[in-house]
């Protein structure tokens, strides 16, 4: 819904202007994304998709990166987020390589460009904060729900790569959009995006 995502951007802008950074919790991709595809595509496919994934994630990453020039944007995974299904991302499988290569730029974090293809998680260290860190993990991988139908059977992801800086997750300055870290987060958020003392 195009008018309705360009309408919580506008939003967006006029509540929080010049925001330190942006963090998106997923999802990216609309539920029955698939079935629509398949509903009303000439090109059935499953190269044809994954294309159109692709195309429907830069066009997301472009709204993002216009609304907020030059601010970091950090994007997390949801259900929804899969060339292959519902919870059925694929380690090391296209999906993951076409949204970071699309993000990169917007993201700018070296563990994005390593870590994000192998299993869609990150961490990124805020430039425009000090001691603030992104924790992106991709919680898909421990759900119940979790299938890998397009990709080649893999280990399913050990807690410690999911969320790669876990020794630093006692620090309340630790951010994250997929779990619950120790500390008052919502008093971080607030610090972060008004200030200390206000």
């Amino acid at each position: 819904n195009d008018p309705l995502f360009r309408s919580a951007i506008g939003e967006m802008q006029k509540q929080l202007p010049a925001p330190a950074f942006v963090l998106i919790s997923g999802d990216f991709l609309a539920h029955d994304f698939q079935q629509n595809y398949q509903q009303y595509a000439t090109d059935k496919s499953q190269t044809a998709y994954t294309a159109f994934v692709a195309k429907t994630n830069a066009y997301v990453a472009s709204v993002f990166r216009k609304a907020y020039p030059g601010v970091r944007i950090y994007p997390t995974l949801g259900n929804n987020d899969s060339d292959c299904g519902d919870y059925a991302v694929a380690p090391n499988g296209p999906f993951l390589k076409d949204f970071r290569d699309i993000w990169s730029p917007i993201v700018g974090s070296r563990s994005f460009d390593r870590r994000f293809p192998t299993g869609g998680y990150y961490h990124a260290d805020v430039p425009a904060l000090d001691r603030v860190r992104i924790i992106a993990g991709n919680t898909n991988f421990f759900s119940t729900h979790h299938k890998n139908p397009c990709g080649s059977p893999a280990p399913r992801p050990e807690f410690v790569e999911v969320f790669p800086a876990a020794p630093d997750l006692a620090r309340p300055e630790v951010l994250d959009g997929r779990v619950v870290l120790p500390g008052d987060v919502a008093e971080v958020l607030h610090r972060a995006l008004v200030g200390p003392g206000q």
